[in-house]
């Protein structure tokens, strides 16, 4: 096959590659339901404020306060009366899975289990993974989520999940 033949054809194969990695990755960023659940559980046990962009509108704030805030001071305030630093309050999530049961086309219940490990810093929890260090907690957990506005939002009793055991 001559070089120029081999050149386009080499050519045509990375352009459609590269179609098909584009197309991918529109797909992999379709809003879905246990996609929000694990993205709020991650947030969740991490104490992250972040996980207030998962929580339903209505459930974010009782009067002037933001809930997300206040639950994160509570748990960091529990824990320092107990005599430990607030990096102890923090867990990251392992071996996440989920099942998806819909409603209707609005709402679903996804249920997630997987295992949740002390995270006091990232190089801690990846070691502590590793090699199977400190204590591990299952977790099995039955979480609401609405359709509103093209977004998934969780809803329901959020802040009952445990966090510091």
């Amino acid at each position: 096959m001559p070089l120029s033949k081999r050149v386009i054809l080499l050519s045509l194969t990375l352009i459609l590659g590269l179609l098909l990695q584009v197309g991918f990755i529109a797909i992999d960023c379709k809003e879905t339901p246990h996609g929000s659940v694990i993205a709020f559980a991650k947030a969740y046990y991490q104490l992250d404020p972040e996980m207030g962009r998962w929580i339903c509108d209505n459930q974010l704030k009782a009067g002037d306060e933001n809930i997300v805030d206040k639950y994160i001071y509570q748990v960091k305030s529990s824990t320092a009366e107990r005599g430990f630093s607030e990096k102890y309050t923090k867990y990251r999530l392992y071996h996440i899975k989920t099942e998806t049961d819909y409603q209707d086309d609005a709402s679903a219940t996804v249920h997630l289990t997987g295992k949740r490990r002390m995270a006091i810093n990232p190089l801690f929890a990846y070691v502590a993974g590793l090699f199977d260090l400190g204590n591990t907690y299952e977790v099995h957990e039955s979480i609401n989520v609405i359709l509103k506005d093209g977004k998934w939002k969780v809803c329901g009793n959020l802040f009952d999940l445990p966090v510091a055991e």
